[in-house]
């Protein structure tokens, strides 16, 4: 994963994988270690932006004495097309993978073309 310095604090970029259907969008982020409650999904303007707060809070009491995986917090932030729905963003975590369903406006779904014979 990919991480960047924003505002002095460390946030990892999670991997994002997004599929297109007829009707929208979808988007899969992995966020392990980060509760429902502590994630936070914003559009503002033409931006759709994904935080997500990991509970380190669990192991305070104990000393770590060896570490790979990350606890720093996640940060990631979507360009949308005005073809995107605002309202009606659908969003569901399971198993550290986030789930982001966007729709498309109506005339921006493609539109099945009858041929006529003469």
């Amino acid at each position: 994963m990919k991480q960047e310095n924003i505002n002095q604090n460390v946030y990892t970029v999670p991997a994002a994988d997004i599929y297109e259907y007829n009707e929208g969008f979808t988007l899969e982020l992995e966020v392990p270690g980060v509760a429902k409650d502590d994630l936070e999904l914003m559009i503002e303007n033409d931006t759709l932006t994904i935080n997500g707060k990991m509970d380190v809070t669990a192991y305070s009491d104990a000393t770590i004495t060896h570490r790979e995986y990350k606890t720093h917090d996640y940060k990631r932030s979507f360009k949308i097309s005005d073809e995107i729905e605002k309202i009606g963003v659908d969003a569901k975590l399971e198993d550290g993978v986030l789930t982001v369903h966007l729709k498309k406006k109506e005339e921006a779904k493609p539109k099945q073309i009858e041929i006529k014979v003469h």
